[in-house]
């Protein structure tokens, strides 16, 4: 199994013909995990549309074992995250009433992307 990346706006077109590269390189019984991260936008070709109707992925769709959509985030959501990192908490650390180094508007940020991005990564982990 391996994990990639596809990066939304400027480096979507680099990052798509990254994974094809891994797609031609990788026998077909190896899988991937392709991580759609929109943090700085969306992952769309020059047309509009979306990693789901590009080639990459409807050519290939039998070798991605699952999508992992991150969102965008608020500048606030995504300075929670960084903090959350930086203290090297996990979500459970980050979000336990008795952490008071996290602000509970920060919590309520950091559950909000929890909540969304969570079933997805239970699906790979």
């Amino acid at each position: 199994m391996i994990h990639t990346v596809l990066i939304g706006g400027p480096a979507t077109p680099d990052t798509v013909k990254g994974l094809t590269s891994l797609l031609a390189d990788f026998p077909p019984s190896v899988r991937l995990v392709v991580w759609l991260n929109e943090f700085f936008g969306p992952i769309v070709n020059a047309q509009g549309r979306p990693f789901e109707e590009m080639p990459a992925y409807t050519d290939n769709k039998d070798r991605i074992f699952a999508l992992v959509r991150l969102p965008m985030v608020s500048e606030e959501a995504s300075s929670d995250l960084r903090d959350m990192i930086a203290q090297r908490l996990i979500f459970d650390q980050a979000l336990a009433h008795e952490n008071t180094s996290i602000l509970r508007v920060q919590k309520s940020r950091l559950f909000k992307f929890k909540e969304a991005v969570w079933p997805a990564i239970e699906r790979v982990i």
